[in-house]
């Protein structure tokens, strides 16, 4: 009899998933009060959401049950919040994931500050969560953040967010995948880092100072002109060099100096990698065999003339490309912005959140991209700016243990990429990924053209992200 009661307890305890409520776990969510947890760390700030895999196939309405907490019934208070997603439905996501099933959780901050909503699960089953929020709650491009697995275990999640006394946002509590099960979300309010002061992940600086380093942290930096000599964010988020000066980049990938170009003659050495050594107007820097680059007079090419894409000192003039037309010597002539009929583009202005699954494979696309030498197979992508402004396309990763390393390629005309492009970029993101900027006017469009370094293939994710200028 105490064998079976001892079985009945053992099968009770691995089905429920759950432990029991300890002091402990009190004293934990207790440290709200001077907001010092030990969920303090790995929130992404929402200037620089970060991408984490791919969009799967979604639940069959079929398998949907009436939500218990959505946009018109959510959940309130200060928390924490124990939630079942298993009763809920799967109706949005966010831009980093989560096309599971998901509660929403109406926040009212109590005071301004910087505020963690983490998912939890010491005392739930093993959920894996993302959170993302939002200043209006059926409304995906109000996004003001989102994160996948930043907690303290993988799947768990963690975003942090500034928000003024009474401001109120919708925070969505989703299922990575699938009807999901028990989740647990923490609201703390943290401290905000000085100038001068280490920050990163859960450590936001205090607003107007951003966080100046790399996706594991940096420093609190102030947004303002930077001097000659000054160390600068080529991506021009902690302000732009001073009048005359450009933020030339140095061996890190994410700092440069403030740096005046010197301007060299016909003849002289030139600089092809960080611009400092530039050429005066009417040449151009090519690179001549073993013996370096040099600065050498500009001759422009009629229209129909026979012109060679890779020789930058023999340029068609503006409006005209160098390309080949049904295997002829390529020449001078006007080309076509759009992208070859029977290239799959993927339209980014038409997916949620401007932000897509691409896919680098063999799907019909060959292409060369960045002066590789030889076509590739690529995804295609169209962006057309709703407005004038700055945009940011960034790659990232788009299911598990997935870590394609990407490049990619802005063109003005789709079929036409090296020298014509507009620019490159290999590892501009975070890892292995890409992050270009663009200047966009209305309703012109770019095209973003993605493949994988050294012949990779494999999933990636690409988002548009519109750049806020700095005061």
């Amino acid at each position: 009899m105490l064998a079976r009661i001892l079985w009945v307890f053992f099968m009770t305890g691995c089905i429920s998933g759950k432990q029991p409520s300890t002091e402990a776990g009190r004293e934990r969510d207790a440290g709200m009060a001077d907001g010092q947890t030990a969920m303090d760390a790995g929130a992404p700030q929402d200037a620089n959401i970060e991408l984490d895999r791919g969009f799967r196939a979604p639940i069959p309405d079929a398998a949907v049950p009436p939500p218990q907490h959505a946009c018109d019934s959510p959940l309130t208070g200060q928390g924490p919040w124990e939630i079942n997603l298993g009763d809920e439905a799967a109706r949005h996501q966010g831009s980093c994931g989560g096309i599971g099933r998901e509660a929403v959780i109406e926040f009212q901050a109590p005071e301004t500050g910087y505020w963690l909503f983490s998912t939890s699960n010491e005392f739930t089953s093993d959920t894996d969560t993302v959170i993302y929020i939002r200043t209006e709650c059926e409304q995906a491009s109000s996004e003001r953040g989102c994160d996948d697995d930043s907690g303290e275990e993988w799947t768990t999640s963690q975003l942090s967010i500034e928000l003024t006394e009474g401001e109120t946002i919708y925070v969505f509590v989703d299922a990575w995948d699938g009807e999901g099960g028990a989740a647990r979300l923490v609201a703390t309010k943290i401290r905000t880092r000085a100038l001068g002061d280490t920050c990163g992940p859960g450590q936001p600086c205090e607003s107007p100072l951003i966080c100046f380093g790399d996706e594991d942290g940096g420093v609190c930096a102030e947004v303002r002109e930077r001097m000659a000599g000054e160390p600068c964010d080529p991506r021009g988020e902690t302000g732009l060099c001073e009048a005359g000066l450009e933020c030339l980049r140095t061996t890190s990938r994410r700092e440069g100096i403030c740096t005046a170009p010197q301007i060299v003659g016909e003849g002289e050495p030139c600089d092809l990698e960080s611009g400092i050594l530039r050429c005066a107007e009417g040449f151009a820097c090519a690179r001549i065999a073993m013996e370096g680059a040099f600065c050498l007079p500009i001759e422009l090419q009629p229209e129909g003339a026979i012109c060679d894409p890779s020789d930058v000192t023999r340029p068609c003039p503006d409006g005209l490309l160098c390309y080949s037309a049904d295997m002829a010597a390529p020449r001078c002539n006007a080309a076509a912005s759009e992208c070859p009929a029977d290239w799959p583009v993927v339209q980014l202005n038409e997916e949620q959140a401007f932000t897509a699954m691409g896919q680098v494979e063999m799907n019909g696309i060959l292409t060369e991209v960045c002066n590789r030498g030889r076509p590739a197979p690529a995804a295609v992508f169209g962006f057309t700016a709703p407005e004038t402004g700055d945009w940011i396309f960034e790659t990232g990763p788009a299911a598990d243990d997935q870590n394609l390393d990407t490049i990619m390629e802005l063109r003005s005309h789709c079929g036409f990429g090296p020298p014509n492009h507009i620019l490159c970029n290999d590892d501009g993101g975070p890892s292995w990924y890409s992050r270009a900027h663009w200047s966009g006017t209305a309703d012109e469009t770019v095209y973003i053209v993605v493949t994988g370094f050294g012949g990779e293939r494999g999933p990636f994710t690409l988002r548009a992200i519109r750049r806020e200028q700095s005061p």
